[in-house]
């Protein structure tokens, strides 16, 4: 299931993956398989079950009867998608800078003012020691 275009060795899913992720393809917008198919040089039947298994990631949904489309992301979904984000990176800052993630809150509170003891006191974890 690859695909003979100027990615070969590139299935079928990460092309099509790639273009909905990309924004090639609009929110609800209709994915005909016969235009997929001339479009990434693959059989229906790859197209078929590529579709298949991005409906089984949430990027498309198939409706009975309609055919395949992109999947929306709705306003809550949206923020909770943001919120989940905004998390993950914080763990990730803190794990950059090799700071505990309990720290954290106590990083948020104090401002910058425990960055700059974390500067005097670089063997303290939660930059708590002044």
């Amino acid at each position: 299931m690859t695909i003979g275009s100027p990615g070969a060795g590139r299935s079928v899913v990460e092309a099509l993956r790639d273009a909905i992720v990309d924004g090639e393809f609009a929110p609800n917008q209709r994915l005909v398989e016969a235009d997929l198919s001339e479009r990434f040089g693959a059989s229906r039947g790859s197209i078929r079950t590529a579709l298949l298994e991005l409906g089984a990631e949430g990027l498309v949904e198939r409706v009975q009867n309609r055919g395949a489309r992109v999947r929306a992301v709705s306003l809550a979904e949206a923020i909770e998608i943001t919120e989940v984000r905004m998390v993950l990176e914080g763990l990730c800052a803190a794990k950059a800078a090799g700071t505990s993630p309990s720290c954290l809150p106590q990083m948020n509170s104090a401002g910058g003012s425990s960055l700059a003891s974390r500067v005097q006191n670089p063997f303290d974890p939660c930059g708590s020691s002044r």
